[in-house]
């Protein structure tokens, strides 16, 4: 599921807003049984991978940190499945076992993401909520990142809330779509229903990559 926005708008009162898991309204939780839910049950991968980590903590100590605080495992365990996870966010081979101990700024952009998609996986939850994932990464990165979250998605059976306003993400990897604008819903349904006919409530999205729908003239390529 993709929730479309202009850039700047509407992505924090989203992601601020997201409720109703497990019939649970989260509203209405104080802040221990939230703290439950979250890197638990839902998840979530920030926008900015350069500044989403603690600089002074070492990226896999932060990862480890959440499995302990959800799943209650002694140190031994948390760093094994830190170096699991690392694994399975594929990050690069050298350095899976060395970035327990590598701080955020020694590896790269790309590598900083792949760590937070690590941890946002650590607790297998039921829903993650990836915001802009893709933001200051460059065009290659951008890909196998969503190639990542795809193919996580599939394997552990995970909903996603993927939150943008990039057109060409969502027409490759969307199933449905909702548009927004200044904080009113304008559009929502099948993503291949809208992208071969956008309702005129939304031109303002389209005509920033009209490619992406079916249209010409654009200078806004697919991901």
């Amino acid at each position: 599921f993709t929730v479309i926005t202009p850039a700047g708008q509407d992505q924090r009162a989203i992601t601020l807003s997201a409720n109703g898991m497990d019939s649970v309204d989260l509203n209405l939780l104080g802040s221990k049984d939230l703290n439950t839910i979250r890197g638990k049950a839902i998840s979530m991968i920030f926008q900015e991978p350069m500044t989403s980590l603690n600089p002074v903590i070492p990226c896999g100590k932060q990862v480890s940190e959440v499995i302990r605080q959800h799943v209650r495992s002694d140190a031994k365990a948390a760093r094994q499945r830190t170096i699991e996870l690392s694994n399975e966010a594929h990050l690069n081979r050298r350095i899976r076992r060395a970035i327990y101990d590598r701080y955020p700024h020694q590896i790269s952009g790309g590598q900083k993401q792949r760590v937070m998609i690590a941890m946002a996986m650590s607790c297998r939850p039921a829903l993650l909520i990836a915001d802009e994932p893709t933001t200051a990464l460059d065009v290659t990165v951008q890909q196998s990142i969503l190639e990542l979250i795809r193919t996580l998605q599939r394997q552990n059976n995970m909903a996603v809330i993927l939150i943008t306003h990039d057109l060409g993400i969502v027409a490759d990897i969307a199933d449905s779509i909702a548009v927004m604008y200044k904080g009113e819903l304008r559009e929502k349904g099948n993503a291949a229903d809208i992208a071969k006919s956008p309702s005129p409530r939304t031109p303002v999205h389209c005509a920033s990559c009209p490619s992406a729908f079916g249209q010409t003239g654009s200078t806004c390529g697919r991901r």
